[in-house]
């Protein structure tokens, strides 16, 4: 089921992975983000758009060490998911839950 707020201007509804390039452009222009720090580079922007998997994975106990994360070795230089960041959990924090 789709739920999906509209009205003449506006369109409320759920995130999705085609989104993440046009909020990159919004995010990279300078007259959008003038009351911002700065602009953020693609990189960037895409972090911003995983905060709510990040909350969920801290919420479920998991904890991020990013000396972990590695470069898929199957993927380009480059190539927008080529970082793989790992959130792990143990036996203590899975029996807190």
């Amino acid at each position: 089921m789709t739920h999906e707020l509209r009205t003449e201007r506006l369109l409320l509804r759920r995130w999705r992975q085609s989104d993440r390039s046009p909020f990159a452009e919004l995010n990279a222009d300078d007259a959008v983000m003038e009351h911002f720090p700065g602009v953020l580079s693609r990189e960037e922007s895409d972090a911003v758009a995983n905060t709510r998997s990040i909350r969920v994975m801290e919420r479920l106990g998991m904890t991020h060490h990013p000396a972990d994360d590695f470069d898929h070795p199957r993927l380009p230089e480059g190539h927008r998911i080529r970082r793989d960041v790992l959130y792990r959990t143990g036996r203590p924090a899975w029996e807190r839950r």
